[in-house]
């Protein structure tokens, strides 16, 4: 399963090195990277709600994970851009102003969207 290879606990040859070098030669890093980032943002935002919300450095810190994410990921014209339906990414993309980052629920679908393009446009050619 995909959760195997990325958790590098599937039977060779489908080691995750195998697979990041499949994606990389296909040209869809963006895939994989985006779903790693909104985990960081998960964690980060998690770890200083329970620690230091009203630290104005940290809240700061997660705003700025935000505004990478959404505008290298979500953006359509952004850098790295994983082309989301509109009905995916136009929720996401209606946070943008609020001063407070939204929670890392917001980008659930568009996960779940991108891992099943993974499956279906990357995984499946590559086994």
């Amino acid at each position: 399963t995909l959760a195997d290879i990325l958790s590098n606990i599937a039977p060779p040859p489908y080691s995750r090195s195998s697979f990041l070098g499949y994606v990389y030669q296909e040209k869809c890093m963006e895939l994989l990277l985006f779903p790693m980032e909104v985990d960081r943002y998960w964690k980060h935002r998690n770890s200083v709600l329970k620690r230091d919300w009203y630290n104005p450095i940290r809240k700061r810190s997660i705003r700025n994970m935000w505004e990478v994410i959404v505008g290298s990921y979500i953006d359509p014209h952004g850098s790295r851009t994983v082309g989301l339906p509109r009905n995916v990414r136009g929720p996401i993309l209606s946070h943008q102003n609020q001063i407070t980052p939204p929670s890392p629920e917001i980008f659930d679908p568009a996960v779940d969207f991108i891992y099943d393009v993974i499956q279906k446009k990357l995984l499946i050619p590559y086994i």
